[in-house]
């Protein structure tokens, strides 16, 4: 089954290169490691706990929380809020 991504780039080149016919061959790229998901988090970058200076509303007065970013939520201490291990 040829990659959408592969097709759009042999067509592209066609383009550039002024090919008019052209035939698709499909060429081995690594395929991408996928990060491992933060067990702590389950990948949302989030603690269990709501952020205490906005009380979880993300905004302290009138501006955002510069602590959650305006999430409402602590980071994850395990990952520190990346979301990956």
């Amino acid at each position: 089954m040829l990659n959408t991504r592969k097709i759009a780039l042999c067509t592209v080149l066609a383009l550039i290169l002024g090919i008019g016919s052209f035939t698709v061959a499909t060429v081995g790229f690594p395929a991408k490691a996928e990060a491992a998901v933060c067990n702590g988090c389950k990948g949302t970058g989030n603690g269990p706990f709501s952020c205490g200076p906005c009380k979880g509303t993300g905004k302290v007065g009138t501006f955002q929380c510069s602590i959650c970013k305006g999430t409402g939520w602590q980071r994850c201490a395990n990952c520190k809020g990346s979301g990956q291990k």
